[in-house]
């Protein structure tokens, strides 16, 4: 069977989900199992305008779900930031206990020399 006989995808290969509610409620968005990645990528546009919507009719229960998501985002930064700041300090005295102590021999062979 050559490409330009292939038969066509069969109806029962598609399949619909509402991924998110828009103001018409008839409309779906369509997969189809073997599509390639960009034909199962949300549709940006669409989900942009539902999060506007969303965020306009509820502010607070918008902002208080971002805080929510972003909370453990924030927390592994500090936490990422402090164990840096940490390694940077025990860095820092290594580094001064290192030519403390390259000087404390120059200054022992100097005076061996005398």
């Amino acid at each position: 069977m050559t490409n330009s006989q292939q038969q066509p995808l069969q109806s029962t290969s598609w399949i619909t989900e509402e991924i998110f509610p828009s103001s018409n409620k008839n409309q779906c968005i369509w997969f189809n199992k073997e599509a390639s990645l960009l034909t199962k990528m949300i549709d940006v546009r669409a989900w942009a305008e539902y999060v506007v919507e969303w965020a306009a009719k509820d502010p607070y229960g918008f902002l208080t779900t971002v805080i929510l998501a972003l909370t453990p985002l924030f927390i592994a930064s500090a936490l990422l930031s402090w164990k840096l700041a940490k390694m940077i300090e025990a860095r820092d005295r290594e580094q001064k206990k290192k030519q403390k102590r390259q000087e404390n021999i120059a200054k022992a062979k100097r005076t061996k020399k005398d």
